[in-house]
């Protein structure tokens, strides 16, 4: 499949269901570093099954493969991450069901022989009310996908 502009705008995944618990909670702080001291009370709260406070960045993982940029065309093997942004809208709770809305947000075209920038939106809902919790906006450079403007 080639690269088209106005399919890849088009692209849109929305009801996606996703869960995780608060082990899964509690093992992203432990394998991003946290309690390496375990007197540091300020870091075992990220990892004690009372009420554990939550990281922000646990927003990066737990709706993984919301967005597969595969499936718009592009040159996979060409492709870099470029960046990555997260607004938070809401704390994010222990665990969660979730629903996931993906769509393409830009694509700009660098030129011929230069590639294009590809960035998506991801929203994070809580699945029984409806909140927003967060959004995601990954960012690919598509080193192989230029010239088409």
């Amino acid at each position: 499949m080639s690269f088209s502009y106005d399919k890849a705008m088009a692209a849109r995944e929305t009801g996606l269901r996703f869960r995780y618990t608060q082990e899964q909670s509690m093992l992203y702080a432990l394998a991003i570093g946290l309690a390496r001291d375990p007197f540091d009370e300020r870091e075992l709260d990220f990892i004690l099954p009372a009420q554990p406070k939550i990281l922000p960045t646990l927003a990066s993982v737990i709706a993984w493969g919301a967005r597969d940029i595969r499936h718009l065309g592009v040159d996979y093997q060409q492709v870099l991450a470029a960046g990555y942004r997260l607004v938070v809208h809401k704390p994010l709770p222990p665990a969660a069901d979730l629903l996931v809305n993906a769509r393409t947000k830009g694509i700009y075209d660098k030129g011929v022989h230069k590639g294009a920038l590809m960035v998506s939106s991801i929203d994070i809902f809580l699945a029984d009310s409806g909140e927003r919790l967060c959004t995601l906006e990954p960012s690919h450079y598509c080193r192989g996908d230029g010239g088409f403007s």
